[in-house]
């Protein structure tokens, strides 16, 4: 290097043939960096190298972290070190790339028991990044937890205006925030949205559903009766396209039993709850429902008799 001091390909072979090859990408990129400064003829060969040094560092990082999660590192201290180590490696080799941010934010807040270091990783992240989605998302979920649910809702906005694969779970997360703080009509809107935009997963209409019921059950509790029984209907629509999609989800069974029984549908209810006591016959609180919307038919000793079937599988455990 002294020898040669304005020749670019010294510290370009430096870290090539020596740090790369030795996992040290901080030096690595040191001195790619001090190749250009010298001149641009390796420029090309060395953005390949930044990102071939990002991937491998990234990984290892990433490999770290992972034994982490799984508890399969021998060594968790020398674990969270290495992966701090190769994945600070990597944030330097691509500042604007957010998922080593988003690793080392979850390290720190997770191993190191480090709230504030995870935050000003975040930070950086969205600040040297050009969207940043999954810091967003990951910061909208810190900010909840500290009770900050307006400045996380403008984040996860962020992320829903982007054409980014965070932004379904992203939304969802938005549209429950919005649901805790009793903001329906907002929720509402953002849950239909979600399920435009992804028909095919039960989930969504799940959530709708559950959305209704909860406004249903404040209307009721303010005494509109007509308006309560305008969103169990609707609750019921969304539960019943969950079924059609999977049949066998015992949860829906129930909701769509337990909306029938509000709507004072006594004989739907009974089909649903017959279909919980049928792939459960010894569950107490399904033998319960179905016996309570039989005996509200009229069939009171029928219903008398299931209600008495539940007692005594009761009395055994």
């Amino acid at each position: 290097m002294d020898r040669e001091p304005t020749n670019p390909e010294v510290p370009y072979l430096l870290a090539r043939d020596v740090y790369g090859p030795q996992e040290k990408y901080g030096l690595a990129l040191e001195y790619l960096n001090k190749s250009l400064e010298r001149g641009p003829q390796f420029k090309e060969d060395i953005e390949q190298l930044k990102e071939f040094y990002w991937q491998k560092s990234y990984n290892e990082g990433l490999k770290y972290y992972t034994a982490l999660q799984n508890k399969s590192a021998t060594d968790s201290v020398n674990a969270v070190q290495e992966a701090i180590r190769f994945l600070e490696d990597a944030k330097s080799l691509k500042p604007d790339d957010e998922r080593a941010y988003y690793q080392l934010a979850r390290i720190a807040k997770i191993y190191e028991n480090d709230p504030e270091k995870s935050m000003t990783y975040i930070n950086e992240g969205i600040e040297n990044s050009e969207k940043a989605p999954i810091l967003k998302e990951y910061k909208a979920i810190q900010l909840i937890q500290q009770g900050k649910k307006d400045e996380a809702l403008g984040l996860l906005k962020d992320v829903i205006q982007m054409e980014t694969e965070r932004k379904q779970d992203a939304a969802k997360l938005y549209a429950r925030i919005l649901l805790e703080e009793e903001r329906y009509d907002e929720a509402e809107a953002t849950f239909k949205q979600i399920v435009e935009e992804n028909p095919d997963n039960s989930d969504n209409y799940f959530n709708l559903g559950y959305l209704y019921v909860r406004m249903a059950s404040e209307a009721k509790e303010r005494g509109e009766t007509e308006m309560a029984t305008t969103y169990y209907e609707k609750a019921k629509n969304q539960f019943e396209t969950v079924l059609a999609m999977n049949p066998d989800d015992m949860l829906v069974l129930e909701a769509v039993g337990d909306l029938y029984t509000e709507l004072k549908d006594y004989a739907t209810a009974e089909y649903y709850y017959q279909q919980m006591v049928d792939k459960n016959p010894m569950n107490v609180n399904y033998l319960k429902k179905l016996g309570r919307v039989i005996y509200l038919q009229g069939r009171q000793e029928e219903g008398q008799a299931i209600w008495d079937q539940a007692k005594a599988i009761e009395s055994l455990e």
